[in-house]
């Protein structure tokens, strides 16, 4: 019997391969759209109807090697006035896909097997989607809209963009998503966690634990680790945090995360942070006047004091809110709690997960002794 394999197998109909040139596709396919779009944008500061949540529009582009490339833009009025409410200038929006060295592609180490394309100048995150999240997005967006404009601090993540690509004729169809950077910093981000409020697994073991290894409950549960926001940001915080998981237990969304870094401002490195920030204050792709998040107002994240007098600057929002407790998660949760019983396991019911993740999280905050003192 022959001992070769033979070539991989062919993917699965309806899947599209993630290679390099789908790198290419998207900057071709993004620059026939913002080029397609100019005249709509004009339009778009007008009331939205329903129609404008549920439009999609579908274009061609004629490649070099003759291949006909099919993208389709998603609810493309909304999704613009997003980008511009937090100040995201159109042009730059296009500026930072169009050149292929500023694009990195890295497959995601999450379970879902999607692959992301960060922009080098940190301004965005490009994501795969399944059709089942893309089309739960899309499902929500008229809420998430209004969600947006009732609370400017939302931690929820910003989402810019929503478009799929096929060749005519060929492959499956990717879908993706394009987002905002959390760690868009010009800071050394020494911590790093990400969040659930479950417990079960949730650790990084010694041997993996290297500096930039994004950390997980247990882990900050045992460093004793505490945010010191100032008085007046801790009570924002708390607030915008429930009204954000409670928005996302209506929805029966579960399995998000809050994602946390934490950089020190020191006199060693106050100079070499300087520098940085000139760069960041001649970028052009923001608009400053029109970022209103009390938790992004220095150099996108919050600057605090802990009491020690050491400089903190948080960068932190919630992620991967796509995720629905369907059948298949609830028979994921069966599994857990009959393997692990009496462990905090993170596929639970929707309003669990959000009661108990909201829980978690405000315990990490500080608060002064004597203002504890004073709430009992």
């Amino acid at each position: 019997m022959s001992s070769d394999v033979g070539p991989p197998p062919p993917p699965s109909p309806g899947t599209a391969v993630f290679d390099e040139n789908t790198v290419e596709d998207v900057i071709d396919g993004l620059k026939v759209l913002h080029e397609k779009r100019k005249p709509i944008y004009k339009d778009s500061y007008k009331l939205f109807t329903p129609k404008d949540f549920g439009e999609s529009d579908q274009f061609k582009v004629k490649r070099s090697n003759g291949d006909i490339l099919k993208i389709k833009d998603f609810a493309p009025r909304v999704f613009h006035q997003i980008r511009l409410n937090f100040g995201v200038n159109e042009d730059a929006y296009l500026n930072s896909f169009k050149d292929r060295n500023n694009l990195t592609p890295t497959k995601g180490q999450g379970k879902s097997g999607a692959f992301f394309i960060f922009t080098n100048d940190k301004q965005f995150i490009l994501k795969t989607a399944t059709g089942e999240e893309r089309d739960f997005l899309m499902s929500i967006l008229e809420n998430y809209w209004q969600h947006l404009q009732k609370y400017p601090n939302t931690l929820l993540p910003r989402y810019y963009g929503v478009y799929s690509m096929k060749h005519e004729g060929i492959g499956g169809v990717t879908r993706f998503i394009v987002m905002n950077n959390l760690f868009n910093t010009p800071f050394e981000l020494v911590e790093k966690y990400d969040l659930k409020g479950s417990f079960m697994g949730r650790y990084v073991s010694d041997k993996k634990r290297k500096p930039g290894a994004i950390l997980k409950d247990l882990d900050i549960e045992h460093d004793k680790r505490k945010l010191y926001f100032p008085k007046h940001l801790r009570i924002e915080f708390i607030e915008q945090l429930k009204k954000d998981s409670n928005f996302l237990a209506s929805f029966k969304v579960m399995d998000y995360s809050l994602l946390l870094g934490i950089a020190y401002e020191t006199p060693e490195n106050k100079e070499k942070n300087e520098a940085e920030l000139k760069k960041l204050k001649e970028n052009p792709f923001v608009i400053p006047e029109l970022v209103q998040n009390k938790f992004q107002q220095y150099y996108n994240g919050a600057k605090v004091t802990r009491p020690d007098g050491g400089t903190e600057v948080y960068y932190v929002g919630i992620i991967d809110i796509l995720i629905q407790y369907v059948a298949k998660k609830k028979l994921e949760h069966l599994l857990k709690t009959v393997a692990y019983p009496g462990e905090e396991v993170s596929v639970v019911n929707p309003k669990y997960y959000s009661d108990r993740f909201f829980d978690f999280i405000k315990n990490l905050v500080y608060v002064p002794e004597e203002e504890e003192n004073t709430q009992q």
